[in-house]
Parts: structure tokens; C-alpha cells; sequence
């Protein structure tokens, strides 16, 4: 289990305790001796939405706290983008909901400032991976058809992202067929299509699509089949 203990240059000494699993979700909590307690998630998703959950409390008398609240994004690079600036009622709790920046996959942290003098920081692992949509025309080819297909580049938030696409295709002995480099347009699309040969290994084929670490797969059949044939016969009513 990794550590998040990180010493800090404040007021008041912190501590991290460490992390958690809450209904399979990694979470990482902070504790001042001053007596604010925050909890975030320990995963975040560039762009994609996110809570955070902040407590103030006199440690002496365990009676909740009000006071100003401060909260930043600081990337490994030390850019701070603030997430969200107000105050924390009498009731001495507050949860804070937030959108992620979209930065670059890696360890980032997350700082608060709270109280008087209280400040807080906890480490995020955040993932920039695209998500991507493996589509064909259809789920089974004849040799000597052509597959057309697309990859649909999106977002964590769901909204078309240009950007490099890798596409393979293996044929039913797992060999690889053909390799495009793609990029996708401002729809986040970018198309493809293979001519099948004649002569070629029948079977599932597997289409991959991978893109800045992200990945889809997608299985199609290539094989002879015959049409079924049927026979309709119409008999109208006769007056």
C-alpha cells in the first residue's frame, strides 16, 4: 500500500495516514492536529468531475468549526489552478465538487488551506486517457469484402478529442493483417477499411485500437456463409 505521508512547511503539523479502500474506490485522507480532516479520491480522471469532503473541528472540545477554505489543484510541475475559494459553516463540514484539469497523466496533489493557519496536501494519481469507441458496418465479412470501420476518440467528460490512433487487425491464426497510423479529426472520428483478400485464414479476427494508453478491442467473423434463401407467397382475397 503506498505511503502519503509528506511533510509540510505550515503552522501546524500534518500528517497523511495513508489510504483506504471504500467500496472499491482508492481513497486518501489528510489529518492536521488542528483538527481538519479532508478526504478525496486517490484516482482522478482528466477533465471528468470529482468530490472532496473537508471537516473542521476544535480538537480539544470536538466542537465543529467555521472559517475560510481554499482549494487547489497543483500539478508536478507546481502550477496551481484553484478549484474553489469560500467558507465552511458552523456545522463544520463541507463538500466541495469539482472538475478535474485537464493535465497530463501522473502524481499530482491536491492542497487546502483551511482554518487559520491550517494547510493540507494529499497526492492524486490522475489519468489523461482517452476513451475510444471501436465501431464496424458490420459483424461478419466475406472474403473479399471490405470492413469499414471508425474510432470514435472521446473525452472523460464524453466530448470528441482529436488525436493519434493506432489500429491493428489480426486474422483468425492471431496474425497481424494490416497496421494504420490515424489521427482523429475535431469529431474525434477517424475512420479506416481493409479490402479482404480471397484467399485468407477464416475465423474471428480481432480489430485493436489503442491511443495514448487507452485501448479497444473488437471481434469481427470472416468467412463464407450463404444467404438463406425463403419464399414468400401472397394469396389476396379474391372479391
Amino acid at each position: 500500500m503506498r505511503s502519503l505521508i509528506r511533510s509540510l512547511s505550515a503552522s501546524c503539523s500534518v500528517s497523511f495516514l495513508g489510504t483506504l479502500f471504500i467500496s472499491l474506490a482508492l481513497t486518501s485522507i489528510g489529518l492536521a492536529e488542528e483538527g481538519a480532516i479532508f478526504t478525496l479520491p486517490g484516482k482522478l480522471t482528466a477533465g471528468g468531475a470529482s468530490s472532496l469532503t473537508l471537516t473542521l473541528l476544535d480538537t480539544h472540545t470536538q466542537q465543529p468549526l467555521s472559517g475560510p477554505i481554499e482549494v487547489d489543484f497543483v500539478t508536478a510541475q507546481g502550477q496551481s489552478t484553484r478549484l474553489f475559494q469560500g467558507q465552511i459553516d458552523s456545522s463544520g463540514r463541507l463538500s466541495i465538487r469539482f472538475q478535474v484539469p485537464q493535465v497530463a497523466s501522473g502524481s499530482h496533489r491536491i492542497r487546502v488551506r483551511a482554518g487559520d493557519g491550517i494547510e493540507l496536501e494529499g497526492t492524486v494519481s490522475v489519468s489523461s486517457a482517452p476513451a475510444l469507441l471501436l465501431e464496424t458496418d458490420k459483424p461478419i465479412y466475406q472474403p473479399g469484402q471490405t470492413i469499414q470501420g471508425r474510432v470514435i476518440r472521446l473525452s472523460n467528460s464524453l466530448a470528441p478529442v482529436p488525436g493519434p490512433v493506432e489500429v491493428v487487425l489480426l486474422d483468425g491464426k492471431g496474425i497481424r493483417i494490416a497496421r494504420f497510423d490515424l489521427n482523429a479529426d475535431e469529431f474525434g472520428v477517424a475512420p479506416f477499411e481493409l479490402e479482404l483478400a480471397t484467399e485468407l485464414n477464416e475465423g474471428v479476427w480481432q480489430i485493436r485500437a489503442r491511443s495514448d494508453g487507452s485501448e479497444s478491442l473488437r471481434d469481427v467473423r470472416v468467412e463464407h456463409y450463404v444467404l438463406p434463401r425463403f419464399e414468400a407467397l401472397l394469396n389476396p382475397d379474391r372479391d
